[in-house]
């Protein structure tokens, strides 16, 4: 209606407007006009009035009172100004009064709609701040024994109160996690109206904090309180290893001695792998010194071993904490492994004179057997060729089939009873040993090789005279 109006002024005269300079005469002419004049006033209060009625078609529940009487307070201070505007600028107010009431009934009505819609996840949403609220005191708790801000280190008893309290608030974060969880999946099954979902993204923002901030709490306690209990086994640790050296060391003071035993074998066979080969009658009896010395140093080196094993087994570690426990047994089995691993050497230089006098004796077996295998051989290949013929292993076959014919009863001995089963047993081992003993007659007679030989001899000596021997 304002710009209707202001379309169609009077005598071409437009209110408010300012006047071309072209049509200065024109405007001139239309305020000396009365009525134009009129006009003019009527259409200022018009418009004043229709500002506020702009105001109020957006009006909202919190201002509708309030602009309604800024309605009514214009119209009264414009009303002598009207004129003949009156009835249109009062149907004008009106409406908008009318439409401004609607639009407040609207909005009262839609938010009354949203909060029934939001009851129940508001609700959720303040149980949750409840738990956010509920899970402080123990954090709090938590950071003022962790004393993260390292004004005074934890004692060892603070250090398990701590993990107990760790482990409490660790426990209380997961379940204050899975109640979070499940009151929001409640909320989320529900149509939330703007304003909810505003707050809602909020508390879910408070949940994710708190959370985070939990977490990062007690994982802070824990790096505390472990590094708290590392301190002290060092501490305990660094304060024992003194005493567990000097243990080591008492328990190895015989070592060295030891060691010269070692030596002493050591210089017996020197003589073997130096210099120009000694005789028989120089070399072998050395063999016996060497032997004798060899035992004696491993007497000495057992004893040693005995002697860190008994000292090893009087330390005792009496700790309540595990880790400290560990601790202190690897600092001490690492110092009782160096006197282990230099008995360990000492018993490889023993093996070495070991080795060294084996070697000279298969050598000089060696010799030996080549001398006798060229004096024994013809010798035994012309008694076993005056034995070719000779019936002495079918003398043994009766011996053999007597053994063979005592072990048959065996076959029913599910029947026996113990004491029987014993007796046959005696009784079938008598008939095998003389068995036994009757087919080394009989090898012997066939192949008369003295059992007192070197047993590589006797077995080239058997491979020499196998051929003769063969039926």
């Amino acid at each position: 209606a304002f710009r209707r109006e202001r379309k169609s002024p009077p005598d071409g005269i437009q209110a408010g407007l300012p006047v071309r300079a072209g049509a200065a005469s024109t405007s001139s002419a239309a305020m000396s006009d009365p009525s134009a004049r009129a006009m003019i006033v009527e259409l200022r209060a018009a418009n004043a009035v229709r500002r506020v009625i702009q105001k109020v078609r957006l009006a909202t529940p919190e201002n509708i009172e309030a602009l309604e009487g800024e309605v009514f307070d214009c119209m009264s201070e414009h009303l002598a100004d009207l004129g003949s505007l009156h009835e249109r600028v009062q149907q004008e107010t009106e409406k908008a009064l009318e439409a401004a009431r609607n639009r407040v009934a609207d909005i009262e009505e839609k938010r009354a709609s949203d909060a029934l819609m939001a009851e129940r996840p508001l609700a959720l949403m303040e149980e949750v701040r409840e738990l956010i609220k509920h899970l402080q005191p123990g954090l709090e708790e938590l950071r003022a024994k962790s004393r993260l801000d390292g004004s005074e280190p934890l004692a060892v008893e603070e250090a398990k109160e701590l993990d107990a309290l760790s482990e409490s608030m660790g426990s209380r974060i997961k379940e204050f996690a899975f109640e979070c969880v499940k009151r929001a999946n409640e909320i989320k099954a529900f149509q939330l109206p703007e304003s909810a979902k505003k707050q809602w993204t909020t508390v879910a923002a408070e949940i994710v904090e708190a959370k985070k901030q939990g977490e990062l709490l007690v994982s802070r306690a824990r790096a505390a309180s472990t590094k708290a209990k590392e301190a002290r086994r060092k501490a305990a640790i660094e304060a024992r290893q003194a005493d567990f050296k000097q243990t080591v060391v008492e328990a190895s003071a015989a070592l060295p001695a030891a060691e010269q035993f070692v030596v002493s074998a050591e210089t017996i066979v020197q003589p073997f792998v130096t210099g120009k080969r000694k005789g028989e009658s120089v070399l072998l009896p050395l063999c016996d010194d060497a032997a004798r010395a060899v035992e004696v140093a491993r007497d000495q080196l057992e004893a040693v071993r005995e002697d860190l094993k008994a000292a090893k087994d009087s330390v005792v570690i009496a700790e309540d904490d595990e880790q400290l426990r560990l601790d202190a047994e690897n600092f001490l089995n690492s110092e009782f492994k160096r006197p282990h691993i230099r008995l360990g050497q000492l018993d490889r230089r023993l093996q070495r004179v070991v080795n060294i006098v084996a070697r000279y004796k298969r050598e000089l077996r060696a010799v030996r057997n080549k001398a006798l295998y060229k004096t024994l051989k013809d010798e035994l290949i012309e008694k076993a060729k005056g034995k070719a013929e000779s019936n002495a292993i079918d003398q043994v076959m009766p011996d053999i089939k007597a053994a063979e014919k005592e072990v048959e009863p065996f076959g029913g001995h599910r029947a026996m009873s113990l004491d029987a089963m014993r007796a046959l047993a005696e009784q079938v081992q008598l008939a095998i040993d003389h068995a036994r003993a009757s087919l080394d007659a009989a090898a012997y007679e066939v192949c008369p090789i003295d059992d007192g030989l070197d047993d590589d001899l006797k077995r080239k000596l058997r491979e020499a005279v196998r051929p003769h021997i063969k039926r």
